[in-house]
């Protein structure tokens, strides 16, 4: 009766700590190590691409957003919005912004900043500079950032990066009137 006595807690603490570990509760997804989380996010960014000439696309003008102005791209699937690619442009320069969902949750950004040498719509003006960043999310966290030499960032500066991308996100939903 002892033995049973002293395993009870012991059995009950493991059960605990392991449906605690079986299930995230936001997403339903068991929890995973950083290289699996980046692994399926890859995954679903590639399917989602592979898959875009067969997504529904809506195309619309961006005013008021940037010198030039701009454009917005969505492509939705049958659970709903995939991806947004926003183009912001300027006189010497455009931004590229792509957001890819799963289940109405952000999972990974493509950010792309390009300078050009002269006015962008002068004939003959160049690149002369590309910047690019990835984001990778996982429930509203960004759990990796590759900077634009495809370095890992320091984790201590997720935090305000993760809070400017999805308040732009919900910004452009919000002027857009774009649905998940």
């Amino acid at each position: 009766m002892k033995k049973i006595l002293l395993y009870f807690p012991l059995l009950l603490l493991l059960s605990c700590h392991q449906s605690n570990n079986e299930v995230d509760s936001e997403n339903n997804l068991p929890e995973k190590t950083e290289e699996e989380i980046i692994s399926k996010i890859q995954k679903r960014f590639y399917t989602i691409n592979s898959d875009l000439p067969s997504l529904k696309k809506v195309e619309q003008e961006l005013m008021g957003e940037s010198a030039e102005g701009g454009t917005v791209e969505s492509y939705y699937q049958d659970q709903g919005l995939a991806k947004i690619v926003a183009n912001y442009y300027g006189e010497m320069g455009q931004s590229i912004e792509e957001y890819y969902f799963s289940e109405d949750k952000l999972f990974f950004v493509f950010s792309k900043k390009l300078s050009y040498d002269k006015p962008m719509y002068v004939e003959g003006s160049k690149v002369i500079k590309t910047i690019e960043n990835r984001y990778y999310f996982y429930n509203d966290k960004i759990v990796r950032w590759l900077d634009a030499d495809k370095a890992k960032v320091d984790p201590s500066r997720f935090e305000p990066k993760e809070t400017e991308i999805l308040a732009a996100i919900r910004d452009l939903k919000e002027k857009t009137g774009l649905s998940n």
